[in-house]
Formats: structure tokens, C-alpha cells, sequence
């Protein structure tokens, strides 16, 4: 991409493919500059939904970088290898489905088995519709057993709010449901642009170090606000949205480089002006939401 930021942008988006962050990772590459380099935005892209298993659409992304290089080897290798795993998938898929219809068949030849023999042998007397009702029961158990077998049966409550105990002035730190919410009570930014106040920086070093005990046990979302102003024409941002992606990765860069703090216990997210933490109708609030939120839960591991 011609300009840095945009370059920077790719690269943090590869990163956080890497890390497993898709959605992350769409959301900055939505607010990239679309006329910068749109095959390598294609290729990354024909990445991450192959990473998900959207094969056909990945096979999408890279037939476009192909038509505007039709000798990308990247695209063709990536073409090919999509459709071979798309293969296997169905294979697997159709040959498991089988395997659970027929055993399911053969429990419920058992069942309807079992129950004649205990008619011929006295039980005649019994309610035939009853006994019909129960070995309809019994199949749609069966029905229901095998449905959450293929849907892999995953249970288990939601991560619970962390127990996070912050000493920092101008920093509030609350409880929203099972997660905390952490806002700042001064922006962090200048109007328009993603760098960093020098107090914010100071801020949020104190705020790394605070965290890092925590490393392993929480997860943090990081989400970009600005300001209800739009984008100024000729902006390397697009629109609000991108700026709020890039000061929500400013900000982990600054957390990750001021203490020991894996990328994989952050995701970002940008939503501009959207949501605003404080009121967009005075200056103050306007310099107020040039900032962002961060949302803590125990982590999962």
C-alpha cells in the first residue's frame, strides 16, 4: 500500500488473522483506503474465510485477485487447495450423517423389536395407542440425541466477570453484566487523528503494568470512539469507523509495548461515533469521546 498507515493497517490485520482475531481483522481491513493495493486486501481476505472454513468465498476473494493478476501463484495455490479441502469437508460430512442415521435405524428397529416381542408374549392387553405413543417418544429422544451428537453438544455458562482491582486516577472501572467495563475520564486523542496525548501514553503505561498479573486470566476488548464530526476530505481514514479501528489498535501497541502483554489477550473493535461513551453535544464531551473502551472478562483458557 502506497501510504504507511494503510501498510500499517495490512500488517495489523495479518497479525490478528494470525492470532485467530477474524472479525478484528475484517473490521480494520473495511477501513482501509479500497484504491491502496486491493489484491493484497483480496488475498488477506481469501485467507481468513479459508482459516473459517468459507472456502467457497475465499475461492471468491482470490478468482478476483486473479483477474487483476491472472498469474498470482498465491491465488491459484490457495484456488486449488480450497476446493481439495472443500472435498474432504463434504466427504466427511456425508460419511458421518450416514453413520448417525444408521445407527440411529438400528436403535429404533430394536426398539420396535423389543416391543413386539413383549406383545406376543402377553402385554397385548396394554393400550396399543399408549405403547405406540412411547415408541414415537423414544424416537424423536433419538432424534434429539443424534442432532446435538453432530452439533458437537458444546455447553457451559459464559465467562464470568473478572475480578480486576485497578489503581489509577482517571480511570472508572464497572460492572455490566458479566463483563467490566473500563472508561476513561479525559480523551486520549487529538481531534481527527489516531496518535496518542503524551499523558495518554503515560496513562496507559501505568494501566499495562496493572495488568500484567492478570496475563492468562483475562481477555480485553478494546473498542475505537471519536468524535460525531465526519472524516475531513482527503483523510487517510475513510470514515469515523476507521479511525476508531486504528486508535483501538494504538492502543494495544501502547499496552503491549509498555509490559508483557500477549496479543492474544486482546481483540479490537472501532465504532466511531456510534455508541459514544459521553454526549456529542458540547466540545467537551466531543474531546471526551476521542478515546476508547475497554471490556474485560476471565478469559476462557
Amino acid at each position: 500500500m502506497s501510504h504507511p498507515i494503510a501498510q500499517a493497517t495490512l500488517r495489523a490485520a495479518t497479525q490478528m488473522a494470525a492470532a485467530g482475531q477474524y472479525q478484528a481483522a475484517e473490521t480494520l481491513l473495511d477501513g482501509c483506503d479500497p484504491t491502496s493495493d486491493p489484491q493484497a486486501v483480496l488475498l488477506l481476505r481469501a485467507k481468513i474465510a479459508a482459516q473459517q472454513g468459507d472456502y467457497k468465498q475465499a475461492i471468491t476473494y482470490w478468482q478476483e485477485a486473479l483477474s487483476m493478476t491472472p498469474d498470482n501463484q498465491e491465488a491459484q495455490a490457495g484456488i486449488a487447495l480450497a476446493q481439495r479441502l472443500a472435498e474432504r469437508r463434504a466427504s466427511r460430512f456425508y460419511l458421518r450423517a450416514n453413520f448417525y442415521y444408521a445407527i440411529l435405524l438400528l436403535v429404533i428397529l430394536g426398539l420396535i423389536g423389543l416391543l413386539a416381542l413383549t406383545w406376543f408374549r402377553g402385554a397385548g392387553r396394554s393400550d396399543p395407542d399408549e405403547q405406540t405413543r412411547q415408541l414415537q417418544e423414544a424416537i424423536e429422544s433419538l432424534k434429539t440425541i443424534a442432532a446435538d451428537n453432530r452439533q458437537g453438544g458444546q455447553t457451559g455458562d459464559a465467562a464470568m466477570p473478572a475480578d480486576l482491582k485497578l489503581n489509577l486516577s482517571g480511570v472508572t472501572l464497572r460492572t455490566e453484566g458479566r463483563e467490566q467495563a473500563l472508561t476513561f475520564a479525559e480523551g486520549l486523542f487529538q481531534a481527527g487523528g489516531a496518535r496518542l496525548k503524551p499523558e495518554a501514553k503515560d496513562l496507559l503505561s501505568a494501566l499495562s503494568r496493572q495488568l500484567e498479573p492478570y496475563v492468562g486470566r483475562l481477555s480485553v476488548c478494546v473498542i475505537g470512539h471519536t468524535d460525531d464530526v465526519p472524516a475531513p476530505a482527503g483523510s487517510v481514514y475513510r470514515d469515523n469507523a476507521g479511525l476508531a479501528m486504528a486508535r483501538a489498535l494504538g492502543v494495544v501497541e501502547h499496552l503491549r509495548a509498555s509490559a508483557s502483554l500477549p496479543a492474544s489477550m486482546f481483540t479490537i473493535r472501532g465504532l466511531g461515533e456510534a455508541a459514544a461513551p459521553f454526549p456529542n453535544d458540547a466540545p467537551d464531551g466531543r474531546a471526551r469521546n476521542r478515546t476508547v473502551v475497554m471490556r474485560i472478562e476471565r478469559s476462557g483458557k
